[in-house]
Formats: C-alpha cells, structure tokens, sequence
C-alpha cells in the first residue's frame, strides 16, 4: 500500500458558554389590592420595584471526528471515502420551562427539548 493510500482525520471539541449578567435594570409589577384578595384593605393599586437578576449560563458543547482516505488504484483513478461522527449538547435553562408538569398556568407546554443530536456520516466516491 505504499504510495497507494493516504490517511487523514481531525478530531474538534467545542464549548460555548452564554451568560446573561444584568447589573442595572428590572420592571415595575402592578398588583390591584382589594377587599376580595386582602381582607379589611381598600381598592388600591400597588407597584413593586423588582431588580433584575442574572440568569443561568447557557452552554453548548460540539464533539466531531472525521476521518478521511484516498486510495489511488492506478494513476488516474482513485477511490475516496470518509466517515464524520458530531455530537451536540445543550444545556439551556429556557427549555427547561417548556415541560408538561412546569409550565405557568397561563402557557401551554410544548414539551421542546433543548438541541441535542447525533450524526454519522459515511461517503465514499470514484474518482
């Protein structure tokens, strides 16, 4: 097989990390007080200052391995083939919310799942 065949590959990890930091900022919540929800207090409005505040990291990390060959059958022809294998894996807290059983009242669960997936890729070519 000398001169004949020729081998190549490459292995890649990848990390990416999301933050979402606030250090300034928030919203105003309006809660109407009646009689009804608080015994003995008179309709009112109330506002609430509420801060806000950082959120989980979202991370996301990518295993790929490809390997690839060239087989040379005489001077003008070749045989080529390769194989991929990539791998993904979300860590993303808003998906986490979208569960039957955690879901707010007012939002229907769609069940999504954050994306995760795996890939085999075979290839093979004449040339």
């Amino acid at each position: 097989m000398a001169g004949k065949l020729d081998l190549t590959g490459d292995i890649g990890y990848t990390k990416a990390v999301t933050s979402q930091n606030f250090s300034s900022g928030g919203s105003y919540i309006s809660t109407l007080l009646t009689a009804a929800n608080f015994p003995g207090a008179a309709t009112s409005w109330t506002r609430t200052w509420v801060p806000a505040a950082p959120m989980p990291d979202i991370t996301n990390k990518i295993i790929s391995l490809t390997v690839k060959g060239k087989y040379n059958l005489d001077k003008v022809s070749a045989v080529r083939f390769g194989y991929t294998y990539q791998n993904l894996k979300s860590d993303d807290w808003y998906y986490n919310n979208l569960s039957t059983g955690s879901t707010a009242s007012t939002q229907l669960p769609n069940n999504d799942k954050a994306p995760t997936y795996t890939v085999h890729v075979v290839s093979a070519a004449y040339a």
